[in-house]
C-alpha cells in the first residue's frame, strides 16, 4: 500500500496494535507473534513513505537506548541503588530526567 498521508500510516499502526491486544487478551502466541510481525511492518510504512532508511533509524534507537540505559544504571549506582530494587514509576522519572538533562527527544 502507498498511503497518501501520515495520517492513514498511522491509522494503519494503531489498528494493528488493536489486534495486538486481542491476541493478547487471547494467550495465543503464534497469534501473538503473527500480530506484533504485522505491527512491525506497518511501522516500516513509516519510514518509507518518509524516505528513512528503517534499518539505519533502527541502529540509532538501539544505540540510543543503550546509552539511556547505561547512564539509567549508573544515576541509581550513584544512590548505592541497583535497578532490581527500583520501582517502575522511579526508573521512568530518572529515564525522563536523563533524557531531558542531555537535551534528548523521545
Amino acid at each position: 500500500f502507498d498511503w497518501p498521508n501520515l495520517q492513514g500510516i498511522k491509522e494503519k499502526v494503531m489498528e494493528e496494535f488493536q489486534e495486538l491486544e486481542i491476541a493478547v487478551d487471547e494467550k495465543s502466541d503464534d497469534r501473538i507473534r503473527e500480530e506484533v510481525g504485522d505491527l512491525l511492518f506497518a511501522a516500516l510504512n513509516v519510514a518509507r513513505f518518509l524516505q528513512i532508511d528503517p534499518e539505519t533509524a533502527l541502529k540509532l534507537a538501539n544505540t540510543k537506548f543503550a546509552d539511556r540505559f547505561r547512564r539509567l544504571e549508573k544515576h541509581f549506582a550513584d544512590q548505592g541503588r541497583r535497578l532490581k530494587d527500583v520501582s517502575l514509576e522511579e526508573m521512568e522519572s530518572a529515564w525522563q530526567y536523563l533524557k531531558k538533562s542531555r537535551g534528548e527527544g523521545a
